[in-house]
């Protein structure tokens, strides 16, 4: 049995000379449900795709396209059309792909991933949930998880903790997709996060494991690298990774107990800084034979800008 230690490197640091300019991938399938042709930009990379016609499911099998089903809804509509182009994270990449999913859990979470694609440095994903979105790449320098019941690793000098553990099924799809995304009724998803940063593991029983890397990325940074189709999402609640959002339960309670102690030392400056005294005294004396009887005191001052008062008052 052989055995190879991978070391991955960078693009820039192969130092190619006298690359192709023209794009290699590329094959052209007919539907076998419309029969229409089905143009796919990266093949054979691309391990399943969507027919534009009809909107059937296809794993490409053998170099054929193998059906999986069909789009249910169709009701989205992508904020990256397929085929934009734009420039991020200095690579200019293409949106090939795009898919909603939902989480095969008591909440039904859905979220909507986009696929990008670059001759040279292959395949990323954008992934947006509640307006939140995260930038990812599939990594093999990535963590060892010998146990699926591990709830935080550490990993670069930082902690990860098990944010979330799901299946999930796909509601809609369009365009083509690195990976055969119709086959996953058995692959077992975990989120690790450290905000801003996020480790996602894929476990299935036919691909084995799979890693990916991924970051908090700004609207900002989207819409300033491609043409926005649609309307962008509003932003709900807290992201996962937002930089000033999820903390992690250690953090949390950290973050408490400074609120508390911070609360509690305020409470004991106003304590300390109070004045008790009284600052009206009076007896008044009334005619027995009066039916209605009128009492105005003198005037008093209250130096502070906000006091407690007690009113005391008694009558035989």
């Amino acid at each position: 049995m052989n055995a190879y230690h991978n070391n991955p490197v960078s693009f820039e640091a192969l130092n190619l000379t006298n690359t192709q300019d023209k794009n290699p991938f590329g094959k052209e399938l007919k539907c076998p449900s419309c029969f229409k042709a089905i143009k796919i930009a990266t093949y054979p990379l691309a391990q399943s795709c969507v027919c534009a016609g009809c909107g059937t499911f296809y794993a490409i099998e053998n170099h054929q396209p193998d059906k999986k089903g069909n789009n249910k809804n169709n009701l989205f509509d992508p904020l990256l059309a397929l085929g934009t182009k734009g420039v991020l994270k200095d690579v200019a990449y293409e949106v090939i792909g795009y898919t909603q999913k939902q989480e095969q859990t008591a909440y039904k979470s859905k979220w909507r991933e986009y696929v990008l694609f670059n001759p040279a440095y292959g395949f990323a994903f954008l992934s947006e949930y509640d307006g939140h979105w995260i930038f990812l790449k599939e990594t093999i320098s990535c963590p060892v998880v010998v146990n699926d019941n591990i709830k935080e690793f550490e990993y670069g000098k930082k902690t990860f903790n098990l944010f979330n553990s799901y299946t999930y099924k796909v509601d809609e799809a369009k365009g083509e997709f690195p990976y055969n995304i119709f086959d996953n009724k058995s692959t077992l998803v975990k989120e690790y996060i450290s905000p801003p940063e996020i480790w996602i593991r894929e476990k299935d029983n036919r691909e084995g494991i799979t890693w990916f890397y991924g970051q908090h990325i700004s609207i900002k940074e989207i819409t300033t690298a491609f043409t926005i189709s649609s309307s962008i999402p509003w932003r709900v609640g807290t992201g996962a990774v937002q930089p000033t959002g999820y903390m992690g339960i250690q953090k949390s309670i950290t973050t408490a107990l400074l609120a508390f102690l911070l609360l509690l030392i305020i409470h004991l400056l106003f304590m300390f800084s109070r004045q008790e005294k009284v600052i009206l005294d009076r007896t008044y004396n009334t005619v027995d034979s009066a039916d209605k009887t009128t009492i105005v005191t003198e005037k008093f001052d209250l130096t502070r800008w906000r006091s407690h008062l007690t009113f005391d008052i008694s009558a035989p």
